[in-house]
């Protein structure tokens, strides 16, 4: 059986409308009916034997209209990254396990955790840091990964000390879209947190809004503090969520703090996250022109084509309305 994600809440969207002409009918003159095209990142997934696929294996509808799918783009050659490092209060030190003797090192786990991120990008891409605390931040610029790994043991040991550090984590996701604008094709930000948010002006919703409408893809790696957040405050599942939202997915650094968080069923194991990227295709899709954000469906239209993939892909359509 396929695999449809449910991630996105809105969809990236390179956005232009163009006007068809209808067909003739015996009744008037030409006419003529607005169309939309955008372009769509999808993961999609062999299951089954490697190969690619084509436009002719997927099948998308919006409310019951269809939506046609003008053609697959390969991944795109080079990609840029950044990596968010949160370094608030919540994720640094030791922490011990309730109920057990067990201690989390956090600050091991967000190293390891972005050292093996950062071994799996391919060596032609460019990396870059940032890293925040409270109201502080650091930021290195983009490098190739050989020396973006060189400067990983700087990076993710930076905090600026003692004080009460809390967590605008939503805030500074929107700093590390900044830093890739003018956005590319294959922008990509990786956060690495407990998805813990007390602090941020920016609320989730917009912040997704941002980054579907920028069509950059989120990846989420979930260092878990092992104690459960403040019920009215967003934590491991909003953060994992979010990463859905933008067509990407999250993954546990510590799985077993996961299921305690009733992520595990959600979440991917932590080397599988950065090779999704071989398998994300964009899909030159042709709408309606639409005035709100609409729901829509991406299925494989064969037994063998869902035999063979599994699908994560945005579940908005982003507004786009018709020009003259």
């Amino acid at each position: 059986m396929i695999r449809v994600s449910g991630g996105a809440r809105m969809l990236k969207a390179l956005l232009s409308c163009v006007v068809v002409a209808a067909p003739l009918s015996n009744s008037g003159p030409l006419t003529a009916q607005a169309s939309c095209r955008m372009s769509v990142p999808v993961i999609a997934l062999a299951s089954g034997p490697a190969g690619g696929f084509f436009a002719d294996d997927l099948h998308a509808k919006s409310k019951g209209t269809e939506i046609t799918i003008k053609g697959v783009d390969p991944p795109p050659a080079t990609r840029r990254f950044v990596f968010v490092l949160d370094r608030s209060g919540s994720m640094v030190g030791k922490r011990t396990v309730p109920d057990s003797a067990e201690t989390i090192d956090l600050n091991g786990m967000m190293r390891q955790a972005v050292e093996q991120a950062v071994s799996e990008i391919p060596s032609g891409d460019s990396i870059a840091f940032l890293a925040f605390s409270g109201e502080k931040s650091t930021q290195l610029e983009f490098a190739s990964q050989k020396a973006a790994f060189a400067e990983l043991p700087g990076i993710v040991a930076w905090w600026p000390g003692k004080g009460i550090h809390r967590t605008p984590l939503w805030l500074n996701i929107e700093s590390a879209l900044q830093m890739l604008t003018p956005h590319e094709a294959g922008d990509v930000i990786v956060v690495v947190s407990d998805g813990r948010d007390n602090e941020s002006t920016i609320s989730m919703e917009k912040l997704q809004a941002d980054l579907l409408t920028a069509g950059v893809t989120m990846l989420a790696v979930l260092v878990a503090n092992p104690y459960p957040p403040i019920p009215a405050e967003p934590g491991p599942k909003d953060f994992a969520a979010l990463a859905e939202a933008t067509g990407g997915a999250a993954a546990a650094a510590n799985p077993r703090l996961a299921n305690d968080f009733q992520l595990g069923s959600s979440l991917l194991p932590l080397d599988q996250l950065i090779p999704l990227l071989t398998r994300q295709y964009e899909l030159d899709l042709e709408t309606s022109p639409m005035r709100k954000p609409e729901k829509w469906e991406l299925k494989a239209n064969s037994t063998a084509a869902r035999e063979k993939l599994s699908l994560l892909y945005p579940q908005y359509l982003i507004p786009c309305t018709e020009t003259h």
